[in-house]
């Protein structure tokens, strides 16, 4: 026989209200709305996060070009041995380049003549940058104007 204070412990939680409890099932329903709510909402933030805006619209890439050989400035011997003529023909025959005319002509081109040296100095054997090329080409070009006129004045 239990003593009488635990017959008056028991007849006391008698009288009281009985808690409520959530059946098992009910649980069950609000795990699985929780968890869906915390799913619907992760994937909302995924989709508007801004982050991920500025990320996508920064993307890497590259493109290859290809150029055609021909159109590359090839080294000019004919503007070079014109070049050493034209310094021969001025140690022959002072005269005719010490004409005013023809004194800038030649600084022009000894401006080019350096400008093509060291452009081709930057470009090197491997370089194919577009930009240095079509600089060349330019220069081969004026060089091949200069060396145009000066012999015209020859």
């Amino acid at each position: 026989q239990p003593p009488d204070f635990v017959w008056e412990q028991i007849e006391a939680q008698l009288d009281q209200k009985p808690k409520k409890t959530i059946p098992l099932q009910s649980r069950t329903v609000w795990l699985a709305a929780a968890s869906v709510a915390v799913l619907l909402v992760s994937v909302g933030l995924w989709i508007y996060d801004p982050l991920r805006r500025t990320h996508d619209s920064e993307r890497i890439s590259y493109s290859t070009e290809k150029y055609d050989k021909s159109l590359i400035a090839k080294p000019s011997d004919d503007i070079e041995k014109q070049c050493t003529a034209i310094e021969k023909f001025c140690e022959t025959e002072a005269n005719s380049c010490e004409k005013s005319a023809f004194k800038t002509l030649k600084n022009e081109l000894d401006q080019l003549n350096a400008a093509h040296r060291q452009l081709k100095e930057a470009i090197g054997n491997y370089n194919t940058d577009p930009y240095l090329l079509a600089q060349l080409t330019d220069i081969e070009t004026e060089r091949a104007d200069i060396v145009k006129k000066l012999t015209a004045q020859i």
